[in-house]
């Protein structure tokens, strides 16, 4: 078995192979693989799960496959700190229903105050009960809010948070003075979406804030 990766559709690579070892895990297991030295910077990429020739001796136990994400790592586009600019810049636009994440200065230096809030809005005739889904990506890897648990641990959650209808509330997620540590570090996300805490469909869109420390 083999995981192969094409940037034409048509001639493959492997990326990872099996030829004669039977995985057979008991309960699902994170697995990572780097495609970025084939997949950077191109307009199309193609993967696909290969199961190879069989035959009637071994047979190994297959591909069970879920929750596939590809992430990727950019430089944050905001300006630099120095100097700052004094020009209010226009606010972002907010959702009708949704979450909308808010980071008072997204460019920090040591003394600086992290201030990350969250605002939900329920432009809708009856009231929302939610679950709240706020991450930290630094550089493809993701922690989960309110315990900033590791993505290798699981995802962690607000659960069952109600909106009224026509209405909003607002949180603090992170709120503490900068320290002075080693940078620079661009590209930083924060990501939020909100899903329905009965059906779990996603409610409004998926939002990120890009931020760095000099």
């Amino acid at each position: 078995a083999s995981i192969q990766i094409s940037v034409d559709g048509s001639t493959f690579v492997s990326i990872w192979e099996n030829l004669d070892v039977e995985t057979a895990d008991s309960e699902w297991i994170l697995q990572t693989l780097d495609i970025s030295a084939i997949a950077d910077g191109q307009p199309a990429v193609y993967l696909r799960w290969v199961m190879g020739e069989t035959d009637q001796g071994w047979r190994y136990c297959g591909w069970n496959i879920d929750d596939v994400v590809l992430t990727s790592t950019r430089p944050c586009t905001m300006p630099t700190p120095t100097p700052r600019p004094t020009a209010t810049p226009e606010p972002p636009k907010i959702p009708a229903t949704g979450i909308h994440l808010t980071m008072a200065d997204p460019s920090l230096i040591p003394g600086d105050t992290f201030d990350l809030t969250y605002r939900l809005r329920n432009g809708m005739s009856t009231a929302l009960t939610v679950d709240i889904f706020i991450a930290l990506e630094v550089y493809g890897h993701f922690w989960f809010w309110p315990t900033w648990v590791d993505m290798d641990d699981g995802i962690a959650f607000s659960p069952d948070v109600t909106v009224g209808a026509a209405s909003e509330i607002t949180g603090d997620v992170l709120r503490f003075t900068w320290p002075d540590v080693t940078g620079p570090a661009p590209g930083l996300f924060f990501y939020g979406l909100l899903l329905d805490s009965v059906s779990g469909g996603l409610i409004g869109d998926l939002t990120g804030i890009c931020w760095e420390f000099m």
